[in-house]
């Protein structure tokens, strides 16, 4: 997420449904998220979610090609145990993997230690998928 107005990333301040504080619910840190622009840049941040899917992701992948384009995925981790290969096309072609619950469940709806639950369990099949620890972004299923 980048804020260009100042000339520097900023996290994002609302959404359509509430303000949300870095590292709590965007669970998004400083360091993965800060980058410098010019206020005169213009870009954007493209994110897919719920993914890895069969009859969108070889689409979405082919698009991102032809446009040189790179985005995030973010994968629900019973999406990516069906679909590996899926997730290593994404990965391979340079995209950002990362974790979006592994049930998509909505996480204001749980109990804290089913968050939990859920983040590391995706984290451990995307881990054991692409080989990599994945980074610390995720985006919050609602």
């Amino acid at each position: 997420m980048v804020d260009c107005r100042q000339g520097e990333g900023r996290y994002p301040v609302k959404s359509d449904r509430e303000t949300y504080r870095p590292g709590l619910v965007a669970g998004i840190r400083r360091q993965d998220t800060k980058k410098r622009c010019s206020p005169n840049q213009k870009w954007v941040a493209l994110t897919f979610d719920d993914g890895p899917h069969p009859n969108t992701t070889p689409r979405l992948l082919s698009i991102l090609k032809a446009h040189h384009a790179k985005a995030i995925f973010f994968l629900v981790g019973m999406m990516a145990e069906a679909y590996p290969d899926l997730v290593l096309e994404e990965q391979q072609a340079g995209h950002l993997i990362a974790n979006h619950t592994y049930h998509h469940v909505n996480l204001t709806k749980i109990h804290d230690n089913d968050v939990g639950t859920e983040l590391e369990a995706c984290r451990l099949v995307l881990q054991h998928i692409t080989g990599e620890k994945p980074r610390r972004r995720k985006d919050i299923p609602l």
